[in-house]
């Protein structure tokens, strides 16, 4: 396997699979998270090596989560709007001149896959693996759209393939959503037997976790071509697969 030219999740998936495709690709990483080690060959920098980097460029694709800004829900309404205002205007600063142009912007869902660090799945994954019981704040029917890794590094593409994408805000996800309660099901299914009889253990609500998220693909079915191709089970088999590797690997 090639080494990284970022150390972040997402970032680190679509370099390969553009070194897989034969593109020479050169990568800009401020290794705030990640791994550094399979950022080896990235140039270290933020938005404003990002601005230099992109002169030229003719098309760009950016991403963001999908929940780019949320106040404490105990927070006054005039100081959450205070907070929202400080943060366009340190966007924009910041990655508009990098974006400007022929730019797409991507809100990407929960994404999974091998080397993922999912909320929700990984510390339940960990524990289901030690015996343990899964913790759940609330009871679990709080919903997530969990798309795979693969889909978004596809969507990344598309997106900078596409000529009706330029300009548009486009939701990555897989379009369906699940709750946490079927996610741990999932999990134990993918671990197998030693999994089955390991049951929830609910702890109270966090003040001001989301309820129900899920994401309308279908601008980027209509824009794109994007259709998801790996389902949440498949993914996860995938996940507990190389977490089994790994605890080996550090025996």
């Amino acid at each position: 396997m090639p080494h990284r030219l970022a150390a972040g999740f997402i970032g680190g998936h679509l370099a390969e699979e553009l070194l897989r495709q034969g593109y020479e690709v050169t990568g800009l990483d401020d290794f705030s998270s990640g791994k550094r080690a399979r950022g080896s060959q990235a140039f270290a920098g933020e938005a404003g090596g990002a601005r230099l980097l992109l002169r030229g460029v003719r098309r760009r694709a950016g991403a963001a989560q999908a929940r780019a800004f949320a106040a404490p829900p105990d927070e006054p309404l005039r100081r959450a709007e205070d907070r929202l205002r400080a943060l366009r205007a340190d966007v924009h600063g910041r990655v508009r001149p990098a974006l400007r142009g022929a730019a797409v912007l991507q809100r990407l869902r929960t994404a999974a896959g091998p080397e993922e660090r999912v909320r929700g799945s990984h510390p339940a994954l960990r524990r289901l693996l030690a015996g343990e019981r899964p913790i759940v704040f609330g009871d679990g029917l709080q919903t997530r759209d969990f798309v795979h890794v693969s889909d978004v590094v596809r969507a990344n593409l598309l997106a900078a393939q596409s000529e009706k994408a330029p300009g548009e805000t486009i939701n990555v996800g897989s379009g369906h959503s699940a709750t946490l309660v079927e996610l741990i099901q999932l999990l134990r299914q993918a671990v197998g037997p030693q999994a089955a009889g390991i049951t929830i253990e609910h702890q109270a609500p966090r003040v001001g976790d989301l309820r129900a998220s899920s994401a309308d693909i279908s601008k980027a079915r209509a824009l794109l071509g994007y259709v998801p191709r790996v389902q949440l089970a498949e993914g996860l088999a995938g996940v507990v697969d190389f977490f089994r590797s790994s605890i080996k690997k550090a025996a």
